[in-house]
């Protein structure tokens, strides 16, 4: 982030109403470094004693996520890593009140949260590790909390006004983050999940693993500007043409495409097809007006 920073237009409150920015502040790293000082000391709660983990439990048995797992053995896996997230109960509450105000964001996060998890798994051998990128991509969207309930259920194209404020969530999702947590991966996760490859500086492979289940669970589930999702082979298709522009990660398109192959092929081994065999929805007209 630059010096200049991106300015507020609305009030930041946390959960209970204490102030964190007000509106026309100037968020950049000085301003951060601010918020994370003054900070309260919260206490931190596992996953596991909230609901949350029930609605993991259930998300699990759905069959577009059911499909990545071979055995009980790995699903076990995965839901005790979850089980072990670690986050302020506050924080809890905030990604919780997703659900009243939306519940395919709420759903969205969760499911992109369990397909994270899901793929380090494959190439993450410390429990630690896991723990934290799957702590990151459960809390990066909590900026969409800020965002009107109408505008989170729109059904038509999106005024230009609309679309930049649901694109500004990102930096309310950094500033509650470094609120909540401090600075730190998490916080950092929560202002670049949605850039993969379009940022400058070093590739991340972290960010590119975030902006591919974004995209991927974006297109497999229900939308309210859609009748239809595309299935999972056309959302693989869209991926795997993303990867011919270069727009995403190929090692780890691979990887989501062997997973649900359910181990029978290493991702190695996986040839992307350019043939499109997927299902796509013809009425997919979600956009900004002219």
């Amino acid at each position: 982030m630059g010096s200049e920073g991106y300015i507020l237009t609305e009030d930041i409150r946390d959960i209970d109403g204490n102030p964190v920015l007000p509106a026309g502040s100037v968020v950049n790293k000085t301003v951060l470094k601010k918020v994370e000082q003054s900070r309260p000391a919260f206490a931190g709660v596992e996953l596991k004693t909230r609901v949350l983990y029930e609605d993991f439990e259930s998300l699990v048995e759905e069959a577009s996520y059911k499909a990545t797992l071979p055995t009980n053995d790995v699903r076990n896996k995965v839901l005790r890593y979850l089980g072990r997230i670690t986050l302020p109960e506050q924080l809890f509450r905030e990604i919780e009140q997703m659900r009243d105000q939306s519940l395919i964001v709420y759903h969205h996060t969760l499911a992109t949260t369990f397909l994270a998890t899901r793929l380090v798994l494959e190439y993450i051998f410390f429990a630690d590790d896991v723990i934290k990128v799957a702590s990151a991509a459960l809390t990066r969207d909590v900026g969409m909390t800020r965002l009107p309930a109408e505008l989170l259920k729109n059904t038509d194209h999106l005024s230009k006004q609309e679309y930049h404020r649901i694109k500004r969530h990102p930096i309310v999702s950094m500033v509650l983050l470094t609120h909540y947590l401090g600075d730190g991966l998490n916080s950092l996760v929560g202002l670049r999940h949605h850039d993969g490859r379009k940022r400058g500086g070093n590739p991340s492979k972290l960010m590119d693993l975030m902006t591919m289940v974004d995209i991927f669970n974006a297109l497999i589930s229900p939308r309210t500007f859609r009748t239809r999702a595309f299935d999972v082979r056309g959302a693989l298709d869209v991926l795997t043409e993303m990867v011919k522009k270069g727009e995403m990660n190929e090692d780890l398109v691979k990887l989501l495409v062997a997973t649900y192959r359910k181990g029978n092929e290493r991702a190695r081994q996986i040839v992307l097809s350019g043939e499109k065999l997927g299902y796509a929805p013809t009425e997919n007209f979600y956009g900004v007006d002219s």
